[in-house]
């Protein structure tokens, strides 16, 4: 495949990215471009550069070594391609906004009231951190930097089907949503320069190799934290719809 290009999604791109997405009949699917962008961005962000071909299949609610979208009915090859492309193309347009130091803007849906929640892309950026989870626990246990993962976590269990592990008892208003998500911009900025030295390079797309990620536990493996349960059904639904 051709290296895609950098700049950034036109809005009929992303129209017809979400509508490719609209159709992959998997529970586990990304359900649209934001939580696609809060996932890139994680990637991005993290300690060590994943291969694309490790990450695409979590895209579409697949494991590792599923590299195509069997499940979605594309019309042929072609819109197999574009649909690779798409995603790409919005994964280079998104790493010069980190590169070039300035503050990251994350992509926003807005409701039918021109309100941007932020949910689907703070659980985005959690699945992102699901590759590489044990080279995140430096951020995790550093008791000064760690609070960069509050603002993601607190819209990522907004709507925890489980209420205790929901961040507040009342819903968040319409000024403190805001705050968060001007903070979520913030940190997700200085978490890419915490990562930095681990790094060492730019992660835009190439057809060439990176450094090999950890391997990502299958959803019907056995959870690696010893509970017994499937990791689907343990660890692994850390962050759901």
């Amino acid at each position: 495949m051709p290296r895609p290009p950098s700049h950034p999604l036109s809005e009929a791109d992303c129209e017809r990215l979400d509508q490719m997405l609209a159709r992959v009949h998997n529970e586990h699917a990304m359900r649209n471009l934001e939580e696609i962008d809060g996932f890139f961005a994680a990637l991005i962000c993290g300690p060590y550069p994943v291969p694309f071909s490790d990450f695409m299949p979590e895209i579409w609610g697949a494991e590792p070594s599923d590299e195509v979208p069997c499940e979605v009915p594309f019309a042929g090859r072609e819109e197999v391609q574009d649909f690779l492309s798409l995603l790409l193309q919005h994964w280079n347009s998104m790493v010069p906004m980190f590169n070039d130091g300035e503050v990251f803007l994350p992509f926003l849906v807005e409701d039918e009231n021109g309100v941007a929640h932020g949910n689907d892309w703070a659980r985005g950026f959690m699945r992102g951190m699901g590759f590489n989870e044990e080279s995140w626990q430096a951020l995790f246990d550093d008791k000064e930097q760690g609070a960069l993962l509050i603002p993601i976590f607190i819209l990522a269990y907004e709507n925890h089907p489980e209420p205790a592990l929901r961040p507040y008892r009342e819903p968040i208003d319409a000024k403190r949503r805001e705050d968060l998500l001007v903070h979520l911009a913030a940190c997700v900025t200085r978490i890419h320069r915490y990562f930095a030295s681990d790094r060492g390079l730019d992660v835009g797309f190439v057809a060439g190799k990176t450094q090999p990620a950890e391997r990502k536990t299958g959803r019907n493996e056995p959870c690696p934290c010893g509970s017994g349960r499937k990791h689907k059904h343990c660890c692994g639904k850390s962050a759901p719809h």
